[in-house]
């Protein structure tokens, strides 16, 4: 919520409706002193004139349109005007030279660069970066056992019992493109070497005595590369082979029982945000975590950080 003394001009208001359209929506409180939220009110004339005022920037100072609400409300006998926003469905949004502006706390701010505006083209579905081609890729450049595998897990049948192309099959997985490029997804999933086309699809994964990401030693570090299957297996290698074993109970012949007692890496699909590096992982002595991640939008998590006993 936005508090308002008064309407001040569309220009400035318009800035305040983009960022919460381009966010998660919000609402605008007129009549409450900004810094103190002292409740101030405003006159049946400043009522008139803002609810006006309010319509007329979200139809001619916001591209494209975004369509508010107002309501009256009372309190203390003074009077309020409430002016909701929703969350936008055409992001981005943007005023008439061209700013895009999003919500950062309290405050807004502006956007300009490139992943961030690919952000919000993709959180309203304009943009599905698991779909770009990788320039210079074809067919040759994938796996076919991988893609063999894939039939048979998934349909239970070889790819040749289905009497069609290789080609178009692939076509219709999304896999390759219309003009024979392989989709990132494609590449991440049954390409030969991924990280050869493009720097994000790697792990970079460090093992560290201290308890913070700025200690400069560490005591084990992997480069890892390949599929996304392949990655993944190799991350919880490198994550278990750091980790203790601890006894918790149990006799000299059973196997003790892994410290963190469940580390789920969550994928979350083209839903969520650009990013533009690859995956890192820090495992400290005393906090394992993850962060951040893949420049296609998936992107793998801890679910939480564990305190080592």
């Amino acid at each position: 919520m936005q508090f308002k003394r008064e309407f001040t001009t569309q220009k400035e208001m318009a800035k305040e409706m983009i960022a919460f359209a381009n966010t998660h929506g919000g609402t605008i409180l007129f009549g409450v002193e900004d810094k103190t939220g002292s409740l101030i009110g405003i006159t049946y004339e400043q009522l008139q004139y803002t609810s006006r005022e309010l319509g007329n920037t979200a139809q001619e100072h916001v591209r494209p349109t975004i369509y508010i609400e107002t309501e009256v409300v009372k309190a203390d006998e003074k009077h309020f005007l409430v002016c909701s926003i929703a969350e936008g469905r055409n992001k981005p949004y943007k005023n008439l030279q061209g700013e895009i502006w999003v919500k950062q706390g309290a405050d807004k701010r502006r956007i300009t660069e490139n992943a961030e505006i690919l952000a919000l083209f993709q959180s309203s579905g304009m943009y599905r970066p698991e779909e770009d081609t990788i320039k210079g890729t074809s067919m040759a450049d994938l796996e076919m056992v991988y893609l063999k595998d894939y039939f048979k897990t998934v349909y239970n049948r070889n790819m040749e019992d289905f009497g069609q192309p290789v080609e178009s099959m692939l076509r219709s997985l999304g896999i390759l493109a219309a003009n024979g490029n392989v989709t990132r997804a494609g590449m991440m999933f049954f390409g030969k070497n991924p990280e050869e086309h493009e720097r994000s699809f790697m792990v970079k994964a460090v093992a560290f005595d201290g308890t913070t990401i700025g200690d400069t030693s560490y005591i084990d570090s992997r480069d890892i590369s390949g599929t996304i299957p392949w990655m993944f297996r190799e991350s919880m290698t490198f994550l278990k082979s750091v980790l203790r074993h601890q006894q918790q109970g149990q006799n000299f012949n059973k196997v003790g029982i892994l410290e963190i007692s469940e580390v789920v890496l969550e994928e979350y699909g083209h839903e969520n945000e650009v990013y533009s590096g690859g995956m890192v992982i820090w495992v400290g002595k005393r906090v394992c975590y993850q962060l951040v991640m893949w420049g296609f939008g998936l992107r793998m998590v801890l679910k939480r950080s564990v305190q080592f006993l």
